[in-house]
């Protein structure tokens, strides 16, 4: 076929002719026969006609016609399409399609001030888009449009993209950077009178506020972007005032006000289709939220689920609420989405707030080591909001850890945490921290001047416990568990009958102490609360109340029928156990062992594993004995983790071997435990030797499948039994 025999695209056959699925190929056999073949001078005739042939029908889509207009080379005439097709894109709301059809023209423009015109575009669609790799991007281009704006001398459109720079590096944690570049705008757009990018730098001065806790600096500033936005007809502006404004109002502690005005936001942006600004308002909403107004977080949680379902706003805010009710299994695996999320679109200060939520979740849940690991690294430059966050987390994790915590505590942002810090949830949690901690004046203190709300009520019979003033826990607590359960926040009524226990044992009704902590441990073992199971465990004891920790043999896995599976095997052992019987009474050692084992077959069961044998101080484990899974390795590891943890709490080192393979497994006989036999069962009782205090050693079998979520030290381990050396990894 040469190009004078190209056939030629009429209007009814344009759509037939086209080379890919962008351009419309009804067949991939079309594809491969007509269009794959021909070179590039016919490839580019064929576009053209295309082009011309679309141009000709009334209502074709112009970024079609553009695509074909490029690929025929006819970029001078593709790029107008292009970006009218993008700026309607843009003003749609639909950001990634601006965004790609922004770059798609871009290497076309060459004339300065348009390309930064199209950098800067491209930039504000790339602030909000959901794109890996997308913060960055926006940062680049809009760097580059100030500098050509600048290098031109249009010194007011420069100003107008650095309103859009900062707001840019914010996410980035730039905040140094982003409050000069406000200054920069604001110097130059304000004597020029109203106007949207006034009003957004206004809105970004007043978020700087408001992060550093101060509400009049903050309603200040918003009041100032309200006006500018009125005035100059900006309505995404005057979402964001009404969002701040509302933040400002509840630091200065008129939370119901301030709920209003971010309600008012989120409604203006849904109906306007701005996603992001809509999702920014439910957001601070949901995280204000009094306890007597907790039964509507189901409600708000499925209007942010409307907006978008996989933002990052909507997950850590659900991770929050799990948090709050008491679910923190929950919530650590919607924040590990979250976390994932916020890191494809290289928003570092969201991978921020969704490390100190999987920190507090995973304190609840036992898992120190892991909540340490998700802990951001101090940090002096943060906002007082981030670094209360932080603090908040800290405090939750040296609490469940048993660790002093005297610095954390002396560590505090502010001096004063109830004027504030309006983030209700955050705030209570690291009140109730402190008096678990000790710092019972610190918090009287705070609560001074704080009203008879519920979150403050909660805190207050905290101390009214610490103080065993059992008349005012029994006066008070009833109330607020019949709140708290009401409302749907398991986890506050759940610590009030662990106050109520207390002063009813303390005043002589030892049977509703008992009847409290039976509820209270029922209810944290199944809401995979770790931390409640333990201040039941710790105060039944006190008392000398013996509780029930029913783990049902259910929930364990069963064989289907006896023969290979692909397996983890699990071997743990206490270190320096006849040591520790010399010194530690024979009655105390087997309570504590009997503590361990209890811990270890609840872990095992809710982690779908099976219960092979306890031997004295020794257990073995076996994850996926149906055959059923192929995460049985991970399963493994959390067990270990939690149960090393629990023997830690109890004063036990154990030493614990993980080992993945094929096994036989059955019951060999009838109404005989599950065997598991093989050479991955006797690998895993090695390695299992090989462990030091507190230690993990992991298979390489098993170390290929968790390689991505732990650290280890390779080693070749000659072992008992293995006539060849054995690769192993060493878990701290």
């Amino acid at each position: 076929m040469t190009a004078s025999k190209t056939p030629r695209c009429s209007r009814s056959r344009a759509r037939t002719c086209l080379p890919s699925k962008k351009h419309c190929v009804r067949h991939s056999l079309t594809r491969e026969a007509v269009y794959e073949d021909l070179v590039s001078t016919e490839r580019q005739e064929y576009h053209s006609r295309a082009a011309d042939a679309l141009r000709a029908e009334s209502g074709s889509n112009p970024v079609q016609i553009a695509n074909h207009l490029f690929a025929a080379g006819r970029s001078e005439e593709a790029v107008p399409l292009c970006l009218t097709a993008a700026a309607q894109a843009q003003e749609t709301w639909a950001l990634l399609d601006a965004a790609n059809l922004y770059e798609k023209a871009l290497p076309y423009v060459r004339d300065p001030l348009a390309r930064a015109d199209v950098l800067e575009r491209l930039g504000r669609c790339l602030s909000h888009a959901d794109r890996p790799g997308a913060a960055s991007a926006a940062e680049r281009n809009l760097l580059e449009a100030v500098r050509l704006f600048e290098s031109a001398g249009e010194r007011v459109k420069a100003a107008r993209v650095r309103v859009d720079l900062a707001a840019a590096h914010y996410p980035r944690l730039r905040h140094a950077q982003a409050e000069n570049e406000l200054r920069l705008a604001v110097g130059v757009l304000e004597p020029l009178g109203p106007s949207a990018e006034l009003a957004d730098a206004y809105n970004q001065l007043s978020f700087f506020r408001v992060v550093e806790l101060d509400g009049p600096g903050c309603t200040e500033w918003a009041k100032k972007a309200l006006a500018a936005a009125e005035e100059a007809g900006a309505g995404l502006a005057e979402v964001r005032a009404q969002n701040l404004f509302g933040l400002g109002l509840a630091c200065e502690g008129r939370v119901d006000e301030a709920l209003e005005w971010l309600d008012r936001s989120s409604s203006m942006a849904v109906r306007r289709g701005w996603s992001w600004y809509a999702l920014a308002s439910m957001n601070n909403s949901l995280i204000l939220l009094p306890l007597e107004r907790w039964d509507e977080v189901p409600a708000r949680l499925d209007r942010m689920r409307a907006v978008d379902p996989d933002h990052f706003t909507t997950l850590n805010c659900e991770a929050w609420a799990w948090v709050g009710q008491g679910f923190p299994a929950r919530a650590a695996r919607v924040a590990e989405k979250a976390r994932q999320a916020s890191a494809s679109r290289e928003w570092a200060v969201s991978v921020f707030w969704t490390n100190c939520t999987l920190a507090l979740a995973y304190s609840a849940m036992g898992r120190l080591d892991d909540a340490r690991r998700a802990l951001p690294p101090a940090d002096p430059t943060l906002h007082k909001q981030d670094q209360l966050s932080l603090w908040g987390a800290e405090l939750q994790l040296v609490v469940a850890g048993g660790r002093p915590g005297a610095g954390v505590v002396a560590a505090r942002p502010v001096q004063d945490l109830v004027p504030g810090w309006a983030w209700a949830l955050e705030r209570v949690l690291a009140l109730q921290a402190l008096v678990d901690l000790g710092a019972a004046e610190q918090v009287e203190a705070d609560l001074r001047a704080a009203p008879d709300t519920g979150f403050f009520r909660a805190v207050r019979i905290d101390l009214a416990r610490l103080r065993a003033d059992h008349a005012e826990v029994l006066a008070k607590a009833p109330g607020l568990i019949q709140l708290a359960s009401r409302v749907g926040a398991r986890l506050f009524a759940d610590r009030a009958r662990l106050a109520l226990a207390e002063a009813s044992a303390g005043s002589g009704d030892r049977e509703a102490a008992a009847a409290l902590l039976q509820e209270v441990m029922t209810s944290a073992l199944e809401r995979e609360h770790w931390w409640q199971q333990e201040q039941a465990r710790r105060l039944a004891d006190r008392l000398g109340i013996r509780l029930v920790e029913d783990v049902t043999p259910a929930l364990e896995e069963e064989p289907q029928a006896t023969g290979e599976r692909f397996v983890t095997v699990l071997f743990a052992d206490v270190r320096g156990y006849s040591a520790m019987t010399r010194k530690v009474a024979p009655a105390v050692m087997a309570d504590k062992i009997a503590s361990l084992q209890r811990s270890a077959a609840r872990e095992i069961a809710r982690h779908h594993g099976t219960v092979d044998k306890f031997a004295g101080d020794a257990v073995m484990a076996t994850f996926n004995v149906r055959g059923a899974t192929v995460d049985h390795a991970s399963h493994a590891l959390r067990t270990a983790i939690a149960i090393r943890d629990r023997a830690r709490y109890l004063g036990l080192a154990l030493g614990i071997g993980i080992a993945t393979g094929p096994a036989i497994v059955g019951r060999l006989s009838a109404g005989a435990n599950v065997s598991v036999l093989g050479e991955t069962t006797n690998l895993a009782s090695r390695l299992q030797a090989q462990a030091g205090p507190n230690q993990i050693m992991v298979s390489e079998e098993a170390w290929r499948r968790l390689r991505d979520h732990i650290d280890g030290t390779a080693e070749t381990l000659e072992l008992k039994g293995f006539d060849r050396p054995v690769a192993a990894y060493r878990v701290g």
